[in-house]
């Protein structure tokens, strides 16, 4: 199958891996009873094009890693987490609540954030960064407060935007009405706050949609291999997955045994707490050739599982 292409040497702003991280529900559909008497096998092609997720890691540390481990043993990409200026604070979401665009986040600054992309590109490995362009952050104690880089900002006033530029009630751009979990309702999704975060004029919703720039987080996948391989006498199945079973096209998919999300989310999917079965996971995602496969580096006990992809980078496997 074709994978997601990694574009070397291109600009970061040319390498972006769009993913809708604050959007909760999207952990996959319910598993089907996909039969050898109904469904052909997939074309398998157990080519390397590999990545890592490193979360919430410092540039410099990312850096170091793409030159003693990820460039070393074959891996095309890492991804990162976004760059922007965010709100202060210890949590990992307050990275998904951009202040400006300014490349200072608690990763490090502009001259830190551009060394990384330099060294990890000399050792062959591109950066992807997340990015979050639907909202910018919330204040809901009123007032005022400051960025990570020092950038004043308000309930819904930014220094590169002030309150028209957000969905808002009609007459009323100091409010506006809030997403739910109903994700059915194609205008509330586009234009409701989701947790009180201001909502900017964007609009696409469904993967199609955003497949034009580059891949989409294909979220049924991660749910299937919790399913088939946590079920005893299922895995016979898992040889015509991919679109058939209702996920985008290989070449416009980033699949994954689990994220950052998913890890916090009990029976959302395999995750390193399940041992061997996880590293199982991990290695049938890496040699069956379906979509563009994803590690997760944000958990120290995954650290194996990265071993599992090297081998299968280096054509070992």
């Amino acid at each position: 199958m074709a994978r997601c292409g990694f574009a070397q040497g291109c600009l970061v702003v040319e390498c972006v891996l769009i993913c809708a991280t604050c959007a909760p529900g999207r952990n996959g559909s319910v598993s089907q009873d996909h039969t050898r008497s109904t469904l052909q096998p997939a074309t398998v092609n157990p080519s390397p094009g590999v990545f890592v997720h490193l979360f919430e890691w410092s540039w410099a540390d990312v850096a170091a890693e793409c030159e003693q481990y990820l460039g070393p043993n074959g891996f095309e990409g890492v991804q990162v987490s976004p760059a922007q200026e965010h709100i202060q604070g210890p949590a990992w979401w307050t990275r998904y609540q951009p202040v400006t665009y300014n490349l200072t986040s608690r990763s490090g600054g502009p001259s830190a954030f551009a060394d990384m992309v330099k060294r990890c590109k000399a050792v062959g490995v591109a950066v992807y960064t997340d990015v979050v362009i639907n909202h910018m952050a919330a204040l809901p104690s009123g007032g005022t407060s400051k960025g990570t880089a020092g950038s004043v900002y308000g309930s819904r006033t930014f220094p590169i935007y002030s309150p028209p530029d957000f969905h808002h009630k009609p007459g009323d751009t100091s409010s506006n009405c809030v997403l739910g979990t109903d994700f059915s309702n194609r205008d509330v999704v586009q234009r409701c706050d989701l947790s009180g975060l201001p909502d900017l004029d964007t609009g696409a919703v469904q993967p199609e949609e955003y497949v034009g720039n580059g891949c989409v987080t294909e979220f049924n996948y991660p749910q299937e291999l919790l399913n088939h391989f946590g079920s005893e006498g299922q895995l016979q199945y898992l040889e015509t997955l991919g679109p058939a079973w209702n996920m985008r096209p290989s070449q416009q998919a980033v699949v994954f045994v689990d994220n950052h999300d998913l890890q916090r989310k009990q029976g959302s999917s395999l995750t390193y707490k399940d041992g061997a079965l996880y590293r199982l996971a991990m290695i049938f995602m890496l040699a069956y050739g379906y979509g563009s496969p994803k590690a997760d580096g944000s958990v120290k006990a995954t650290v194996p599982a990265l071993d599992a992809m090297a081998l299968v980078a280096l054509n070992v496997v």
